[in-house]
């Protein structure tokens, strides 16, 4: 299904763990996957995650918003907000669990481009489990 939306993007997809492959498919397959709040915790609590799954998701939503944001024309109408799911599923997930200030930065932006009001405040709710270091890099960002 990735491989569809282009070269890059598959690219990027193969490089990812299997572990971490697995996160994005289970996010796909739940219900409402881009409301981080509604999800499943039994599935994310079983999901190992790390620093380099953190690297890995943060990659893949670059990777998608940058395809996403493409107006070639090359991208179907369907193709598109099938992409736009596929990422806002990517950030949900990054948003759950990253505990990175460059990747919860990533997220910020994100949402901010998108004038997405409603996951910022969400965002900053989530600064809670982040390590005091995390928020002193966040503030020097």
């Amino acid at each position: 299904m990735i491989e569809d939306f282009g070269g890059r993007l598959a690219s990027v997809w193969s490089e990812l763990r299997p572990t971490t492959r697995g996160l994005v498919e289970r996010a796909l397959q739940t219900p409402n996957a881009s409301v981080p709040q509604s999800r499943n915790t039994t599935n994310a609590a079983s999901a190992p995650y790390d620093a380099r799954a953190d690297h890995e998701l943060s990659r893949l939503l670059t990777a998608l918003d940058e395809r996403a944001s493409e107006t070639d024309g090359a991208l179907e109408a369907e193709k598109g907000g099938q992409l736009r799911h596929i990422a806002n599923t990517c950030a949900a997930v990054l948003q759950e669990k990253t505990r990175s200030a460059e990747v919860f930065a990533q997220l910020v932006h994100r949402a901010d481009t998108q004038r997405d009001y409603a996951r910022i405040d969400a965002l900053a709710d989530a600064l809670t489990r982040f390590a005091p270091s995390e928020i002193c890099e966040l503030v020097r960002s």
